[in-house]
């Protein structure tokens, strides 16, 4: 049981989640708490297949081994803004800073420039869990000459696969590119020129079944922008949850499951109007245990798939992602403050 402990005395404790437990004479006993792990912007967490966590933003990139509870400072190219873990080696990363995609093999000591940006903005890159060989960068600049770049070998050499393709007076973005975990020729992305320009039926969650050569439609939340997807692994392969948001006031959000592999889709959180899902966990091993983060700061828990839902709290604000380590051990969340942690 989750509750948030407050005495209403000037310098209580107030605003804190707490986990609580029965004591054996039938009252409730504080068991644990969030805590910060790591101070500064954090924007996004990841973790390798065998565990190691690395979180990244403003205040720079971060390793973790012991599940988030320390954090060593990685070196990085100046100023990235992307970057991408290979899931089955934690010792490579790609980042994308200047006019370049650069890769490490060994934990950020030095880098390689890897891939001209040809004056592009990196929007995203994604390295297969079912190949590491595999690795995808999809670039633009505003409303012009969106493209996306294969790697068939790490990185070593590229081929544009699509693009360039010229949108209206807009701005690109790719808030999806998610490889198959099991499946080297899957992909999932949404992506899209949405900025500057209205959407009024939102975007669509699409797949590839040859590498990012061709697509189809997989999902439609019509008015609604996919915005987070996890899944595809696990106990139950065919089980992923999709974060959507709504483009325009009054706001709103959906957090949408599938258990037949995205043939068919239901809503499982639903927010009408106001917070945004800024970042969604779960256990593969135990599918039914889903976690979500939203903008107006309230953590979300789930051991039933989404059918019921508790309040974990409102302590970490400003949340950017979240993270479940292995074996569901704690939850992470980022923030424009840092990482919190608390066990489960």
């Amino acid at each position: 049981v989750f509750a948030t402990l407050g005495d209403g005395t000037p310098g209580g404790l107030t605003g804190v989640l707490h986990r609580w437990q029965t004591s054996p004479n039938g009252g409730w006993s504080v068991v644990q708490s969030w805590i910060p792990t790591l101070a500064g912007p954090i924007k996004r967490l990841s973790q390798t297949t065998l565990g190691t966590t690395f979180a990244w933003g403003a205040a720079g990139l971060f390793r973790s081994e012991d599940a988030g509870l320390t954090w060593t400072p990685l070196s990085t190219p100046a100023a990235p803004t992307v970057i991408a873990i290979d899931p089955s080696d934690a010792h490579t990363l790609f980042a994308a800073a200047g006019a370049h995609v650069h890769k490490t093999t060994d934990t950020g000591a030095t880098w390689t420039p890897v891939l001209p940006t040809g004056g592009l903005q990196v929007l995203a890159i994604a390295v297969s869990p079912a190949n590491r060989n595999v690795v995808f960068a999809a670039r633009a600049q505003f409303s012009a000459s969106f493209q996306v770049h294969r790697s068939l070998d790490g990185g070593a050499t590229w081929t544009k696969i699509e693009g360039p393709t010229l949108g209206a007076t807009c701005t690109f973005s790719v808030p999806i590119l998610v490889p198959h975990p099991t499946n080297p020729a899957r992909l999932l992305r949404t992506a899209g020129c949405y900025a500057g320009r209205d959407v009024l039926t939102g975007d669509s969650l699409d797949q590839s079944v040859d590498q990012g050569l061709t697509w189809s439609l997989r999902f439609h939340p019509k008015p609604l922008f996919p915005s987070r997807l996890v899944g595809g692994m696990g106990s139950q392969p065919g089980r992923w949850y999709l974060a959507a948001h709504a483009g325009a006031p009054p706001g709103g959000s959906k957090l949408f499951r599938t258990d037949d592999d995205g043939a068919t889709w239901s809503a499982v959180l639903v927010s009408a109007t106001g917070p945004a899902l800024m970042g969604v966990a779960y256990e593969p091993w135990t599918p039914d245990q889903v976690f979500a983060a939203l903008s107006n700061n309230v953590v979300k828990g789930s051991d039933d798939g989404g059918a019921s839902w508790t309040d974990l709290s409102s302590g970490p604000t400003d949340l950017t992602d979240l993270l479940l380590t292995p074996g569901g051990q704690a939850l992470l969340a980022a923030t424009s403050h840092g990482v919190w942690r608390i066990e489960l």
